[in-house]
């Protein structure tokens, strides 16, 4: 669940998902999303990794839970050492301002996915799909509701969802990310399609947000926080998203709110059906 973000932001379900599976939750999105994960393995689109920095005063046997989730890099040591360690990695965020002087335990997730647009079905150039719906007014008005963008690999797309009525809008993202993309389609009634020359927007988005995780480990802090950037073009997409969940020897803060904005457009990148990166930008 988000809970703090700013205007324009990108997360991935895929890498919080990884993480709770890894230090034992489970629950069908879980399952769902390790499924899916075991899927997209050895694909040249999309790169995931798992680090775990533990300090000494914890086992690995008390915290990791899912033995066959692979982990990349392990980590033992005071904080200072991890801070290092990441830098090491190119993974350069304010580690000072996100974690705690007393964190004992960090489990991060590293998700990447790059694609081209898909130009194969037409030479005049790649085309995108259109499901809208109309009202009844003095004239038939269509509005379009959710744009599916293809990329090359056709198991992945760009879903964005259009700026309508604030309940439309919120539920059917809600759907897509529960549900499915084709649930989300499924739920525009009544539904029209239309086939249209691929008009990608531009995006260009760093983002650090908040997540409220409902978890039952108490090894784990049931809060997480997400850094990213997504860039789309006109050539494609690039998201990459470091996910943390992290535990302290005492609480952290708790996270405000995040603030609301008004005609938001929602993104998805979808592997499949299931969207395993997401995200929020306006045109203001």
């Amino acid at each position: 669940m988000l809970v703090q973000a700013p205007r324009r932001w990108v997360s991935s379900p895929l890498g919080v998902n990884i993480l709770l599976a890894l230090c034992g939750e489970s629950s069908p999105t879980i399952s769902r999303y390790i499924q899916i994960n075991k899927l997209i393995k050895g694909k040249k689109e999309v790169t995931t990794k798992n680090i775990v920095y533990h300090s000494p005063c914890l086992k690995p046997e008390h915290f990791i839970r899912d033995s066959n989730l692979e982990i990349n890099y392990v980590k033992t040591g005071k904080l200072d050492v991890f801070k290092h360690w990441m830098q090491e990695l190119q993974m350069t965020e304010n580690i000072e301002k996100q974690f705690p002087t007393n964190t004992k335990l960090i489990l991060r997730n590293l998700s990447i996915v790059k694609g081209l647009w898909d130009l194969s079905e037409t030479s005049a150039g790649p085309l995108m799909k259109i499901y809208n719906s109309f009202n009844y007014t003095q004239d038939v008005k269509y509005d379009a509701r959710i744009l599916v963008l293809p990329l090359q690999n056709l198991d992945f797309k760009l879903v964005i969802i259009v700026p309508n009525e604030v309940d439309v809008l919120n539920n059917l993202f809600e759907k897509l990310n529960t549900k499915g993309l084709t649930a989300a389609i499924n739920s525009v009634q009544p539904l029209f399609t239309a086939t249209s020359e691929l008009k990608a927007p531009c995006v260009n988005i760093v983002s650090e947000i908040g997540l409220q995780c409902q978890n039952t480990n108490s090894i784990v802090d049931k809060t997480a926080a997400q850094a990213g950037i997504a860039k789309i073009d006109n050539t494609g997409v690039h998201l990459e998203v470091v996910t943390s969940i992290y535990s302290a020897l005492s609480k952290t803060t708790s996270i405000n709110e995040g603030s609301k904005v008004e005609n938001p457009f929602y993104f998805a990148v979808t592997y499949q059906d299931t969207p395993i990166f997401t995200g929020q930008y306006s045109q203001d």
